[in-house]
């Protein structure tokens, strides 16, 4: 099956088995809602199999898919695919601010952009609240909890990215990190992930 999303032809986002599990015995968590966003139209793999390591994890899924991020993954995975409806328990459509993950008052462990673009990276650095996923974003820093920014590895950053980078680098609750572009060093980057969210896990880990 092939492993890397970046790679020619059909890609198979089938999820790393060493990925999968669930919570460690003893760590709780306030809620198990966690937003995920896909902004980016490369590295969408490994977006995939993080939602099924979150699923794995009992985490209750929040989607939205960007609008290009949709239209590559209806050609990357064609038409025999469910459609964005099948990436967690709740999706929603970028348009839609009046969703409630963009409220403040709908209790969730943080958020997710994976990949993030550096369009959103922007958005998000400024507080540009234009679609679900950027306001989603907003509220998510404003209400002090973990945000990840999980960029692609596209070489030396515009000055704009450098300068969104540097913003958010001072915003209390945001945290950048690289989508990995192998395979085996996924499960370690979703565990990390995982800790942002709930604190105590990676040191519990599944085995």
């Amino acid at each position: 099956m092939a492993a890397n999303a970046r790679g020619p032809g059909r890609v198979c986002f089938r999820p790393d088995p060493s990925a999968e599990g669930s919570l460690p015995r003893g760590v709780t968590i306030r809620s198990s809602r966690l937003v995920v966003a896909i902004t980016g139209t490369a590295a969408l793999g490994p977006s995939l199999r993080f939602l099924d390591f979150l699923g794995a994890s009992s985490f209750e899924r929040h989607v939205v898919v960007a609008t290009a991020a949709e239209a590559d993954l209806w050609s990357d995975l064609g038409h025999d695919w469910g459609g964005p409806r099948t990436l967690g328990e709740h999706v929603y459509s970028e348009n839609n601010q009046a969703a409630r993950i963009s409220s403040g008052s709908f209790i969730t462990v943080g958020m997710t952009v994976i990949p993030c673009c550096t369009e959103s990276l922007a958005s998000i650095a400024l507080g540009l609240a234009d679609n679900l996923i950027h306001r989603a974003a907003d509220v998510t820093l404003k209400e002090r909890r973990p945000l990840l920014l999980a960029t692609l590895n596209e070489g030396s950053p515009s000055p704009s990215t450098q300068r969104a980078l540097q913003r958010l680098s001072l915003v209390p609750g945001a945290t950048i990190r690289t989508v990995p572009e192998a395979l085996s060093e996924e499960a370690s980057f979703f565990s990390r992930a995982l800790e942002l969210f709930v604190p105590g896990a990676a040191q519990e880990g599944t085995t």
